[in-house]
C-alpha cells in the first residue's frame, strides 16, 4: 500500500488534497496510507514512517518546503516529492532536490490527479526491483538484483549485497515471500540465497558470491533443481 504525505499549513488545502486522494481511491479501486502534516518540522519528526510520495507546500511558517526537501533527501534519495505553491518562480529550485513535478495553486482535482498518476507510475517502476529498508534512520532502497544472500542471526536479518551489508529487524519469511519472484530460495533456515550468484554446489554446501553456505538435508535437492532450472555457470 503506497504511503502518501501531505505537508501543507493551510487547513483548507489539507482537506482539499485529502479529498482528491480519497476520490482517486474510489474511482480507481486503490488504497493509500495518508498522513497530513502542517509544517516541514512535523514530517521530519515522523520520517521513519517511510513515505513513497510527498505532496509538499513550499511556503510554510516554521520550515519551508525547499529546506525540508533538502533534509529529506539526505535520509531518502528515492522518495517522490511534488511541490505545491502559488509562486511559480520556485519551480526551478525543485530540480535541485529531484522533485518529480510542481503544482500551482489554486489546485484543480484534474491537475492533482494527473500528478498523482504520474507519481504512482514512477513508484511502480522504482519498486519493480527494489527492497526498501530503514537503516539507522535512513530509508534505503536496494536493488534486489544486487542482493547476494540474506542471513538470519537471532533477531537480526543481515542483507548482503555485492558492495555492502545491511542489518534490519523483520522475519525471514517476509523476505522469502517478497523475493520469491526474483529467484531467491532458502538453502536452510538461516539463509535465503539469490540463484543469480550461485557458483557451486557440493555435497552439503552452496557457494554464493564466493561465500560457502550450509545446505540443510531437506533443501539439497530443492536447491540443486532450482539452480539447474535457473541456469548460469555452475559447478556441481
Amino acid at each position: 500500500m503506497p504511503k502518501i504525505a501531505i505537508v501543507e499549513d493551510n487547513e483548507i488545502y489539507q482537506r482539499k488534497l485529502l479529498g482528491f486522494i480519497r476520490d482517486y481511491e474510489k474511482e480507481n479501486n486503490e488504497k493509500f496510507q495518508v498522513k497530513v502534516f502542517s509544517d516541514g518540522l512535523e514530517i521530519l519528526d515522523d520520517f521513519s514512517f517511510g513515505f513513497d510520495i510527498i505532496f509538499m507546500d513550499i511556503i510554510m511558517k516554521e520550515l519551508d518546503g525547499m529546506k525540508t526537501a533538502n533534509i529529506i533527501r539526505q535520509k531518502d534519495k528515492n522518495v517522490i516529492i511534488i511541490f505545491i505553491s502559488s509562486v511559480i518562480e520556485f519551480a526551478v529550485q525543485g530540480y535541485s532536490v529531484g522533485a518529480l513535478n510542481y503544482i500551482i495553486k489554486p489546485i484543480s482535482e484534474y491537475d492533482f490527479t494527473q500528478q498523482l498518476k504520474k507519481a504512482l507510475e514512477t513508484l511502480n517502476r522504482n519498486n519493480d526491483f527494489s527492497l526498501t529498508i530503514n537503516q539507522n534512520g535512513n530509508i534505503i532502497r536496494l536493488n534486489v538484483l544486487d542482493v547476494t544472500y540474506i542471513e538470519s542471526m537471532g533477531h537480526d536479518i543481515h542483507i548482503n549485497t555485492v558492495k555492502n551489508s545491511y542489518t534490519l529487524r523483520c522475519t525471514m519469511k517476509e523476505l522469502e515471500i517478497k523475493l520469491k519472484p526474483y529467484h531467491f530460495i532458502r538453502c536452510n533456515s538461516c539463509y535465503l540465497i539469490n540463484l543469480r550468484f550461485v557458483q557451486k554446489i557440493s555435497n552439503d554446501t552452496v557457494t554464493v558470491d564466493g561465500k560457502e553456505l550450509k545446505m540443510s538435508r531437506s533443501k539439497k535437492g530443492v536447491v540443486r533443481d532450482a539452480v539447474l532450472q535457473y541456469g548460469g555457470n555452475l559447478m556441481i
